[in-house]
């Protein structure tokens, strides 16, 4: 169809949240956290940019509004692919708060993971690389989806997210 982007499945994620902090509620009835992590980032098979790095630092805001229906997120952080190179990244979005993810922050015995879509997100994510290899990283734009999982039995998570991102490639032109 003549007008539309097309998405490229490039990145996944996948984040242990190893340290929460409450921040608030804040004066505007916000009620803001932040989560620590670490984990892996990986490309998926036809995407031009081949990626496998250990995410070594990952900040997460997000922020629970007033409603208590929709948090905003602000991740942000660094990882070092398997050549040595240094990426940063950060993202904006929004998830909603359904019963499933309170299950999951609230620790609930027996509950699994969520589902791709289960959750109603949205996210738009770009990267910071100097490195000639991984250009087409810091010149993209990409979106993305998420699924959470409850934190390891060992308790060396909250909570482990996983984060599908798909590069925006321009749709055909207009005749």
């Amino acid at each position: 169809m003549v007008g539309f982007n097309y998405l490229l499945p490039a990145l996944i994620f996948n984040l242990k949240i190893w340290n929460t902090n409450i921040i608030g509620p804040l004066e505007e009835g916000v009620t803001a956290f932040n989560g620590q992590s670490r984990g892996t980032v990986t490309s998926v098979h036809g995407y031009n940019t081949t990626v496998n790095g250990t995410v070594i630092h990952m900040d997460d805001f997000f922020s629970l509004y007033p409603d208590n229906k929709t948090y905003a997120i602000s991740p942000r952080g660094l990882f070092v692919t398997e050549d040595g190179v240094k990426i940063g990244v950060e993202a904006s979005g929004y998830f909603d708060n359904i019963p499933h993810v309170q299950a999951i922050f609230n620790k609930e015995p027996g509950v699994n993971g969520t589902d791709f879509g289960e959750i109603p997100s949205g996210s738009v994510w770009t990267f910071k690389t100097g490195h000639p290899k991984y250009k087409d990283l810091g010149e993209s734009m990409f979106v993305g989806n998420f699924r959470l999982f409850p934190g390891d039995a060992d308790n060396s998570s909250f909570f482990n997210v996983e984060y599908r991102l798909a590069k925006i490639l321009p749709g055909p032109p207009c005749k």
